[in-house]
């Protein structure tokens, strides 16, 4: 079978190759993977989790190949050091190794994709000692830059630094998801204070508290960390931090799940319905009720077009599904029975912040008498009656803008409450004969 061909981002001939190598630890020994033979590099030698850097920042890349080559997750990983990055060259390439080294708490539950033949554990004294052979070049060398790890201190401040830069920089996640990930990120903190949580518990309710701030328009986010800061505060021992932690992600996905159902028990059989951007609640609502849905009409939401990844999920569940752009959306606002949007944050006026261009799609509803349902959870609620709305780099809406001209890249815009029939949260309950299932119009094309 010819080799596959690995991903890489483009790069000029003459420059070294950015690869990402990462080594999972889990206390006493550290995880080497054996290149598969339909890999196009090194096939059957012993290396860390890596592939090519396809992203800005490299460690975002060595969190993605963990996911993506041992099925590890972000938030089952402490980043335990990072070192400077090396040259390495072999097969007539040059290439700059950008190591990592995450520690694990054991049991790990590894799966692997093609890219690897086999894992193996090796117990550090054999990885000093360079026991597995033949190996990527320079792979002992590459873990050298990352042993011995790192202090708890600096373990501390550079995984909420790393949980800082991902809850500011994503863009593919809805607010509940977020919310979770959050939490998360502040179990990963006080993993990463081993064996000094006490000592170190200062540091890191300051680092949630800024991780709270970090997200402005998505008030779910900053109300959970602050719970988290709450009730870490009481908490003498890492074991019950944790656990703490575990109870409020539990009652997080609890609410969840039930504003979920409560929203999905609005769909009526035959409805259409039109949705804006991705929204985590929105999706699984649209999933519960898929069966009575006829059509689900999906706004790209430009420009990073994350509708186009609900329009995917929605398809491969089965839904038919259109995707519009957003300038089309009152063209087909006739055809569809219902507004369904999630929601950032729950103004204290009964307004809500969403996607920027939930107003357009409200106000195109209003004009035919759509309603417009809104799924979302109680820790999204705000006293403000208008949160900080975000903005993205103009750059995203046109990378090469002549002088001269302005790009404004609003993400999240308030929508007047007087445009919103229904918030549906997870105490919401039934519909009732005040607020019935279905009082929309059912298209008949």
């Amino acid at each position: 079978m010819p080799a596959r061909s690995e991903h890489r981002g483009p790069q000029a001939a003459s420059e070294p190759i950015d690869v990402v190598t990462a080594f999972v630890w889990d206390g006493e020994r550290v995880l080497l993977a054996q290149r598969s033979g339909e890999v196009s590099t090194f096939p059957g030698h012993w290396a860390g989790i890596s592939g090519y850097v396809e992203r800005a920042d490299p460690l975002a890349q060595a969190y993605q190949e963990l996911d993506e080559e041992c099925g590890l997750q972000r938030w089952s990983l402490v980043l335990a050091a990072a070192g400077e990055p090396l040259l390495a060259a072999g097969e007539g390439r040059s290439f700059r190794v950008h190591p990592f080294l995450f520690r694990v708490h054991p049991p790990v539950e590894l799966r692997h994709d093609w890219e690897a033949a086999r894992f193996e554990w090796l117990p550090v004294a054999d990885m000093l000692a360079a026991a597995r052979q033949p190996a990527v070049p320079r792979l002992y060398e590459t873990f050298a830059r990352v042993w011995p790890p790192w202090p708890p201190e600096k373990a501390v401040e550079e995984n909420l630094a790393a949980a800082e830069r991902f809850l500011a920089s994503d863009r593919s996640h809805g607010a509940a998801a977020l919310a979770e990930a959050a939490l998360a990120s502040a179990a990963v903190a006080v993993r990463a204070g081993r064996p000094r949580f006490e000592a170190l518990k200062p540091r890191i309710l300051a680092g949630l508290k800024a991780l709270a701030a970090c997200r402005p328009s998505m008030q779910g986010v900053a109300r959970v960390l602050e719970q988290a800061q709450e009730n870490l505060a009481s908490c003498d021992t890492e074991e019950s931090a944790l656990a703490a932690l575990e109870r409020l992600q539990q009652l997080l996905q609890q609410a969840t799940r039930r504003s979920i159902e409560c929203a999905a028990s609005r769909i009526q059989p035959g409805e259409v319905v039109l949705v804006h951007s991705f929204s985590d609640s929105v999706l699984h609502v649209l999933l519960q009720a898929r069966s009575r849905l006829r059509r689900v009409f999906v706004c790209e939401a430009r420009p990073l077009c994350e509708g186009r990844l609900t329009a995917v999920r929605l398809a491969e569940a089965g839904i038919p599904v259109t995707l519009i752009t957003d300038a089309q959306a009152a063209l087909v606002m006739p055809q569809v029975s219902r507004v369904l949007l999630g929601a950032d944050a729950l103004c204290a006026d009964g307004s809500i912040v969403n996607k920027a261009g939930s107003t357009l799609l409200a106000l195109a509803a209003r004009r035919v008498a759509r309603p417009v349902t809104v799924a979302a959870q109680e820790i999204k609620r705000t006293s403000m009656a208008e949160p900080p709305l975000e903005s993205a780099p103009p750059s995203e809406v046109w990378p090469d803008a002549p002088a001269g001209v302005l790009v404004q890249n609003m993400y999240f815009e308030r929508v007047p409450a007087e445009l919103v029939t229904e918030v549906v949260t997870e105490l919401s309950g039934e519909p009732t004969a005040e607020c019935p299932k279905h009082a929309s119009h059912h298209p008949t094309s």
